[in-house]
This record gives structure tokens, C-alpha cells and sequence, in this order.
């Protein structure tokens, strides 16, 4: 199972990751499935040249980390309600979503993050 890691310090922000690769599944996110409990993230990967994210039909907020090919955080955004729309960020090549109130202090632009599998 594929997890994603806090460096320096080690710590897992999350341990269990949905992978949303190919255009259909990034376009679904996370529309239609139920909340992600503690621990669980969705990992869009392989965008090219940027990303934004829209919670339009969600019913829940999300945090929300992107970043760049090596990882290392570009934006962060906390809670982010449902309807709205993320700024354009460039050169994010992976979003990670996870439940609201999970990207504490330790998640700013310029960490970096690990993918392992556990």
C-alpha cells in the first residue's frame, strides 16, 4: 500500500492513498465517493505543466496539498469548502486531497514529501 511521507521528520500524512491516474479517474477525484476518513488521500498524479482543483458536488471540505515532479510542496490549502475553485498553480505535477484538518504546520510550500509503500 502506498503512503506519503513528511520529510525531514518521517511522519506519514497519509497511509492508505487512492491513485487517480488516467483522465476519467482524475476528472472523478473524489465526486460520488464518501468522505476520507483519517489517513486516507487522493493522489492525482501525472498532470503536466499544472493543476487547480475544483469541490464543486462535494459536500464536505478537504485539505489539499500540490506539488511539484520531486515532491516538494508549491500550495497548500486548508479546509477548502465545497463549490469553489482553487487558483491555477503551475508546475504541479501531483494534488494530494485529504480530510479537512489534516495538513497541520508541518505541510508548507517548500516541504518536502515521499511517496513510500508500506
Amino acid at each position: 500500500m502506498t503512503a506519503i511521507v513528511i520529510e525531514p521528520s518521517g511522519d506519514f500524512l497519509a497511509t492508505e492513498v487512492l491513485r487517480a491516474r488516467g483522465a476519467r479517474q482524475r476528472a472523478r477525484g473524489l465526486l460520488t465517493r464518501p468522505p476520507l476518513e483519517p489517513g486516507q488521500s487522493l493522489w492525482i498524479e501525472d498532470l503536466r505543466g499544472g493543476a487547480l482543483i475544483h469541490t464543486f458536488g462535494m459536500r464536505y471540505p478537504i485539505d489539499i496539498a500540490f506539488c511539484d515532479k520531486q515532491w516538494r510542496v508549491l500550495y497548500v490549502i486548508r479546509g477548502m469548502r465545497p463549490m469553489r475553485f482553487s487558483r491555477w498553480v503551475r508546475r504541479a505535477r501531483h494534488v494530494l486531497e485529504l480530510p479537512a484538518g489534516t495538513l497541520g504546520p508541518l505541510v508548507q510550500p517548500g516541504r518536502q514529501l515521499r511517496v513510500t509503500e508500506r
